[in-house]
């Protein structure tokens, strides 16, 4: 067993007592791995125990309270950083959910743990989906009394973000130099694609849909986007200068040999729509160059599997 000791914060006990010996001051860094892989692990039994129900988690909880310290090797610029990388998503999700539960009930407000870092390291990593993060942050924001979690600062309270899809929404806006509300409407989107027997409804941040791939695979391609001609960088035009610019991006998507399809990109209660294609076999700098072309803020792009990306084009 690993010698949890070497994390112990001694500051609240009582110095009138005799001691033997001096005590050294206690570390806020571990001695190797295998002690940082043990209080991971049990970080990860209290946000386990907590969605399981019931009270278990309150006691596998006070285990921690003496190692308070522990709580600075939660960063992607320690050793630590490869370990999470390792973690498992559920695993990841119990880790987020037990330093939530020890910094509100342990450690705050002395010391703010950084949940958010692991929250950004589960985004970084390209195969969790929105389905995957959203439901954590939501829960994090549930039970956290810290007003920088689960966010941290620069992209949580200073920013008035609190949910996922509005981080969402402020990164993409923050990277594309666009309006929060405009980047916002793309997310709210829905792109609706002709797969020939079929519609099918595709959104950005979300899972590529199952019939969308099947489809993408059947026309032997591993990769699509949906690109529209319509209202260059957002700047309405008449319809028939909607309608010509779409028969151009026709035409250069026949004239490249590339499987096209009908798509439309329309708002959730259907007050506007903007016709556009379902592209097959464009990489994703293909997919930002066509936009570049025909003078777009953005494309959708994705593969068989993952997630929908939302790719800025603007300069």
């Amino acid at each position: 067993m690993v010698n949890l000791d070497l994390f112990r914060d001694t500051s609240d006990e009582n110095d009138s007592e005799p001691k033997s010996e001096p005590k050294s001051e206690p570390k806020s860094e571990p001695k190797s791995e295998l002690e940082f892989s043990e209080i991971t692990a049990r970080l990860i039994e209290v946000g386990h125990a907590a969605i399981v129900g019931g009270l278990e988690w309150r006691g596998r909880l006070q285990v921690l309270k003496p190692y308070r310290n522990c709580n600075s090797l939660f960063s992607l610029r320690d050793r630590g950083g490869d370990l999470l990388q390792t973690l498992e998503t559920a695993e990841l999700c119990d880790l987020i959910r037990g330093l939530t539960l020890a910094e509100r009930d342990l450690w705050y407000p002395r010391l703010h743990s950084n949940s958010p870092v692991q929250f950004f390291c589960m985004y970084l990593r390209d195969h969790h989906t929105r389905e995957v993060v959203e439901p954590i942050v939501d829960w994090v924001y549930r039970e956290t009394t810290n007003p920088y979690l689960p966010f941290g600062r620069s992209f949580g309270s200073d920013a008035g973000v609190h949910t996922y899809a509005e981080y969402l929404v402020f990164r993409a806006s923050d990277r594309a130099r666009l309006p929060r509300k405009l980047v916002a409407a793309y997310f709210e989107t829905d792109f609706v694609v002709d797969l020939e027997d079929a519609l099918c409804t595709v959104h950005a941040g979300k899972t590529v849909p199952d019939e969308l791939t099947r489809f993408v695979e059947a026309k032997s391609a591993t990769s699509w986007a949906i690109v529209s001609a319509y209202n260059p960088y957002s700047k309405e035009l008449a319809p028939w200068e909607n309608k010509r610019r779409h028969q151009r991006l026709k035409q250069a998507l026949l004239n490249r040999r590339l499987q096209h399809y009908p798509a439309v990109g329309r708002s959730p209660d259907e007050a506007w729509e903007e016709p556009s294609f379902l592209v097959l076999g464009l990489s994703s700098g293909e997919a930002r160059a066509l936009g570049v072309d025909f003078e777009q803020n953005a494309v959708l792009f994705g593969r068989t599997e993952g997630y929908v990306e939302m790719l800025f084009c603007n300069p």
